[in-house]
């Protein structure tokens, strides 16, 4: 299994590539660029980076929303254009290749209203590629598998920073117009696991790999061989996931649009500490430490940044808490949009 994950909802743009065994390697820029400039050449670099092909995915995350209409649209539509130009021809050799096979338009700048039709949503069947409503087979897949997308919320993903600590966990998007999106979730102490490991919050800007050699390991004794491995010379691949089959965040409040001023009257009636992280979370600071003092854990702007890492992680817990299952039909998905005022 190779999972890619796609995060354009904010301003940073990212992509990730995990396996069952966790994260392979993540490409993640912050330079203001257009998405629609930016995700195909870094998927690209990433997957030679990380020595994999694109037809070897088998599913592919992508970041729902909230955020930014056109960076969901453009992430949306890349995603769903790779799932379809993989199920269209076998032995594509690039993102872009496989984008052109899916024959979906990628540029959404614009784009529609909410609610109204997209360019994403109502792309037609490539020629010799799969009609609506069945299921999707990449070329790098066994016959009769399907190749999964799967759309992860934006904030979910966001919390996927402090996987497995027992904590409440806000995250915070800027949704301008004096609100932010946001949710509440909550890692409870059994979300993790006795024997795992948490890749959340240690990774880098830009792109980093972890090699192509798999420890096939989470547990601790095996990750002492690993590091007793390396510390011999080997250059084993370094665990960066877990079992991720229990990890969820129990989503207590639905993302939604808020005034800041109303949000932090919500979170003080939880009566324990809270983690805000997310460009939000630095905008209103003041308006947090006042409402809930001591309790308002403020993490750093870069902690808060949407990670395509997190999508992949997120996505592969969810495929362990779900099991095998049928290819979804992938054309009905759409962002989340949100919109308070």
């Amino acid at each position: 299994m190779l999972i890619l994950g796609i995060d354009s909802a904010t301003p940073v743009a990212s992509a990730a590539l995990a396996d069952e065994n966790g994260l392979l390697g993540e490409v993640l820029l912050n330079v203001g660029l257009t998405h629609s400039e930016q995700l195909l050449p870094m998927i690209d670099d990433l997957l030679r980076q990380c020595r994999r092909r694109i037809s070897e995915v088998t599913v592919i995350g992508v970041s729902a929303g909230p955020g930014s209409f056109t960076g969901l649209r453009i992430g949306m539509a890349t995603a769903k254009a790779l799932a379809q130009g993989l199920s269209a021809a076998s032995g594509v050799a690039s993102a872009a290749e496989a984008v052109s096979g899916g024959g979906v338009a990628v540029a959404a700048s614009g784009g529609a209203a909410p609610g109204t039709s997209d360019a994403f949503s109502d792309a037609a069947a490539a020629p010799g590629g799969v009609a609506p409503g069945t299921s999707v087979t990449s070329g790098g897949s066994a016959p009769g598998e399907g190749v999964r997308l799967l759309a992860i919320p934006t904030l979910e993903a966001m919390a996927w920073q402090l996987a497995g600590q027992p904590a409440y966990v806000s995250p915070m998007l800027n949704a301008r117009r004096g609100q932010i999106y946001t949710a509440l979730y909550q890692w409870t102490e059994g979300s993790s696991g006795s024997n795992s490991s948490n890749n959340g919050g240690n990774g880098s800007s830009g792109s980093s790999s972890s090699g192509s050699n798999s420890s096939g390991s989470n547990g601790s004794g095996d990750l002492s061989a690993v590091f007793a491995s390396r510390q011999r010379g080997k250059k084993d691949r370094l665990p960066a996931g877990a079992d991720l089959s229990p990890w969820a965040p129990v989503c207590l409040i639905p993302p939604e649009a808020a005034g800041p001023e109303a949000w932090a009257e919500r979170l003080a009636r939880q009566k324990s500490s809270v983690y805000l992280l997310g460009d939000g979370a630095a905008m209103y600071r003041e308006i947090w430490a006042r409402s809930l003092g001591e309790r308002a854990v403020i993490l750093p702007p870069f902690l808060g940044l949407c990670r395509g890492s997190f999508i992949a992680l997120a996505a592969l817990g969810k495929l362990a808490r779900s099991g095998e299952e049928p290819a979804e039909d992938f054309y009905p998905l759409k962002p989340i949009y949100l919109r308070g005022i």
